[in-house]
């Protein structure tokens, strides 16, 4: 079980590279897709089992992951399962419909 699942667009890459050096340097446990999901790619059994075990899930918001299929579905996972989730703003963003659902 990680600590963190942390969610995000692989055109943010480098910023989720950053956090995961804190989040570990501070101790913690991280789960992040290291192999990258395409838009056209269905969710794996690994990445449900993972927000099902994880104890905090972190969206990483950018207008990148505003556009990410596979973010919003992880966010609504992670919602439905009641999970802590903390938004981490990349740059100022507005929330699309599919984010305020």
């Amino acid at each position: 079980m990680s600590d963190i699942f942390i969610s995000y667009s692989s055109k943010d890459r480098a910023q989720a590279d950053q956090l995961i050096e804190l989040l570990v340097s501070a101790g913690l446990s991280v789960w992040i897709d290291r192999s990258g999901i395409e838009a056209a790619t269905s969710w794996s059994k690994e990445i449900v089992q993972a927000i099902n075990e994880c104890k905090a899930f972190v969206v990483m918001l950018s207008p990148n992951s505003l556009l990410s299929n596979n973010v919003i579905k992880e966010v609504s996972l992670a919602s439905e399962k009641r999970k802590k989730i903390l938004p981490l703003d990349l740059e100022p963003v507005q929330l699309t419909e599919d984010f305020e659902y």
